[in-house]
């Protein structure tokens, strides 16, 4: 099946779906209705770091700050990667001009094995997004799901 022009799947009618890829490990997310989703994967490696500055809100960093440099690592990969799959949950009108920091991830707590469910806020969009985040060793594994109501302009 061949991407359309923006990258995202092409889908039959009244379905959605998102794929990722990192390495070795593929992801995808397909659903029956209208509401946006997005899957990403990640791998955290010590030079992920530097993404701090770049991905993470003042409020991300204030709730990180008490956390293990072993967690917060996963942690800064984990926000990065929930961003990127509320960005391919939205639709391309609503991905225009967003960055990072007009997303704001609040994770409750992180523990290896278990899916993390969370809530998110795009500046641009009312409603909250639904996220969850697995932590498999060193890798993470991000979906979100974004109502139609959320993708109305």
């Amino acid at each position: 099946m061949l991407p359309m022009p923006c990258g995202r799947p092409r889908m039959p009618s009244g379905v959605v779906g998102s794929v990722s890829h990192k390495g070795p490990l593929a992801a995808a997310l397909v659903a029956a209705g209208r509401d946006g989703i997005g899957v990403d994967v990640e791998h955290v490696d010590e030079l992920d770091a530097t993404l701090e500055r770049k991905v993470l809100t003042p409020g991300e960093r204030a709730r990180l700050a008490d956390t293990n440099r072993h967690l917060q690592l996963h942690a800064i990969v984990a926000h990065f990667s929930v961003k990127e799959a509320i960005y391919k949950s939205l639709a391309t009108e609503r991905q225009r001009g967003l960055e990072f920091d007009d997303i704001d991830v609040n994770l409750a707590s992180l523990r290896e094995g278990e899916w993390i469910v969370s809530e998110a806020r795009v500046k641009t969009v009312t409603r909250p997004f639904r996220t969850a985040v697995l932590i498999d060793g060193q890798w993470i594994l991000a979906a979100a799901r974004a109502s139609c109501e959320t993708l109305l302009p």
